[in-house]
């Protein structure tokens, strides 16, 4: 049992990480927890190239946001970032989603705009990138930043943490599919560190069961 497990979490590692897992958070960011998912934001950056975007955000968001509220300019930002969004715009959308997080980083949309960078720096391997931005915990979107930082983590090849991030999404997970989504990525990075025995534990029945 725990070989042929074994077998599907490989599989499920090269599926989840290039499709799921990758877009997935997203999803939820542009107006609540049930709205569809926001064009991924794309730059002309390549692998190994250095961050084209994040001076002076770092520094911005190494505590985590106190208040949770929405402004009017945090609310017309994300509006712009959005409408950027949707049309292609990427550069632009970067812009309006930096101005958030620089500007208005204690507002919902500033914990939106923070997360949809990060993920965005994931999509194009600047993972090292997505962690700085991901330090800081979240008022309102803890799940998709343990998940992102989880991702990073992967794509760093650190499996061992990208599993105990992971595991700290299931407990923050709102529903039992994001619950299920946390317990494979902990599962298939509890493999990778070579303990297929502890990755399959990691799952309950029926996610086992949803593999084969």
């Amino acid at each position: 049992m725990t070989s042929s497990v074994g077998q599907l979490l490989i599989s499920v590692c090269v599926l989840s990480a290039s499709i799921g897992c990758a877009t997935s958070t997203s999803s939820n960011l542009r107006d609540g927890s049930q709205e569809p998912s926001s064009p991924a934001i794309t730059t002309s950056q390549t692998p190994g190239d250095p961050p084209v975007s994040t001076t002076g955000l770092v520094s911005e968001i190494e505590t985590p946001a106190v208040t949770q509220e929405s402004t009017e300019r945090g609310s017309r930002l994300w509006r712009l970032a959005s409408s950027a969004m949707e049309r292609g715009n990427q550069h632009q959308a970067t812009r309006h989603l930096e101005r958030l997080v620089r500007e208005e980083r204690h507002t919902v949309e500033g914990e939106k705009a923070r997360v949809e960078l990060a993920r965005s720096s994931v999509s194009h391997l600047a993972h090292r990138r997505a962690l700085d931005l991901l330090r800081a915990p979240s008022v309102s979107h803890e799940f998709e930043r343990l998940s992102t930082m989880a991702l990073a983590y992967e794509g760093l090849e650190n499996y061992r943490e990208a599993a105990k991030i992971w595991l700290e999404a299931v407990k923050a997970a709102e529903d039992a599919s994001r619950g299920g989504k946390a317990r494979k990525g902990a599962a298939r990075n509890i493999f990778l560190t070579g303990d297929p025995s502890r990755a399959e534990e990691t799952l309950k029945p029926s996610e086992k069961e949803s593999l084969a």
